[in-house]
């Protein structure tokens, strides 16, 4: 029974999504050495799907400092998810890195957004 490594998964669903999922859509990241301790769900309604990718700069503390969507692997560039996608990511928050982390550490937040 099952599919994709889960007892409740469908063989006939086209809607995959890697990492953490969310509302049929799926939020992934990559900063080395930190995990998340919230990564919010962008807010839209749109009848576009795809991916966007936004590089994010974390400071010590975890918080996101800075975010720019449409960063390599972005394959939609609807103004409306590109601003909803640099909203959701100014909002993550990483665990504290205090002992000897980089002032600043850059890494990417991946938006994996399908029809509503």
């Amino acid at each position: 029974d099952g599919n994709q490594g889960s007892i409740t998964g469908s063989p006939d669903s086209d809607n995959y999504a890697a990492g953490l999922s969310s509302g049929g859509g799926g939020i992934n990241f990559s900063l080395a050495g930190r995990n998340p301790v919230s990564l919010p769900k962008p807010e839209y309604n749109s009848q576009v799907s795809g991916t966007i990718v936004v590089r994010i700069r974390v400071n010590r503390d975890g918080k996101v400092t800075s975010a720019e969507p449409g960063y390599k692997g972005t394959n939609i560039l609807d103004e409306n998810l590109l601003e909803a996608a640099r909203k959701a990511a100014l909002k993550a928050r990483f665990f504290s890195s205090k002992a000897d982390a980089a002032y600043t550490q850059t890494g990417t937040i991946t938006y994996h957004f399908v029809l509503q």
